[in-house]
C-alpha cells in the first residue's frame, strides 16, 4: 500500500513538471484585449497582486499589468527593457517599430508617422514622493481599430533625465 501511494505522488509530481509557462509573446498581444479575465489568466497565470482593476503578472521575468473592467481585459502594460522587449506589431501592425528594435519615442514616431500628444507629471523640482514620468500618447487610425498606445519613460536614469532636460529646453 505504501509503495502504490509513493508511485501516485511521483506521477503527480511528474505531471506538474510538464506544465508550459506562458511566453511574453502569448500574453502581451493585441489578441488578449477584450478577452475575459478567466481566459487571460489561463494563459498568464494567477496575478501576483491586484489593486482595483489592475492585476500584476510576472511572465518570463517581465512585469505585465492587465486592467480588467467588466470582466474583460481593457488594457495591457509592459515594463519594457532589454530583457523584456515590447513588440507592438502584435497591437498596431506596421505602425510599430520592427520587433527587436528598441522602443523609444523617436522609433515609434518614425514608424507610426508621429501624431503624439506629449505630457509629463513634472520635469523639475518634483520632490521625492515619486519618480516623474513623461508620456507620449498615440491614437491609431481605423486600420488598427483606433488602438491607443501610451509610451512612458520614468525619469530615474541619467539618460532619461538628460533627454527630459533637452525636451524642456
Amino acid at each position: 500500500m505504501l509503495k502504490a501511494s509513493s508511485l501516485g505522488i511521483a506521477t503527480v509530481l511528474a505531471s506538474l513538471g510538464t506544465a508550459q509557462a506562458a511566453t511574453l509573446a502569448e500574453v502581451f498581444t493585441g489578441d488578449m484585449l477584450g478577452t475575459n479575465q478567466r481566459y487571460f489568466e489561463s494563459i498568464a497565470g494567477i496575478p501576483r497582486a491586484s489593486n482595483g482593476n489592475d492585476h500584476k503578472f510576472k511572465v518570463q521575468g517581465c512585469n505585465v499589468t492587465a486592467t480588467i473592467e467588466g470582466g474583460n481585459v481593457t488594457r495591457l502594460r509592459l515594463e519594457s527593457g532589454p530583457k523584456c522587449p515590447a513588440d507592438l506589431t502584435k497591437f498596431v501592425d506596421s505602425y510599430a517599430p520592427a520587433p527587436g528594435k528598441p522602443l523609444t519615442f523617436g522609433a515609434f514616431g518614425e514608424s507610426s508617422g508621429g501624431g503624439f500628444a506629449y505630457s509629463a507629471d513634472c520635469l523639475t523640482m518634483c520632490g521625492n514622493a515619486f519618480d516623474p514620468s513623461v508620456y507620449a500618447l498615440w491614437e491609431g487610425p481605423h486600420a488598427v481599430n483606433y488602438m491607443q498606445v501610451l509610451l512612458e519613460v520614468t525619469l530615474s536614469s541619467d539618460e532619461a533625465i538628460s533627454a527630459a532636460d533637452a525636451w524642456k529646453a
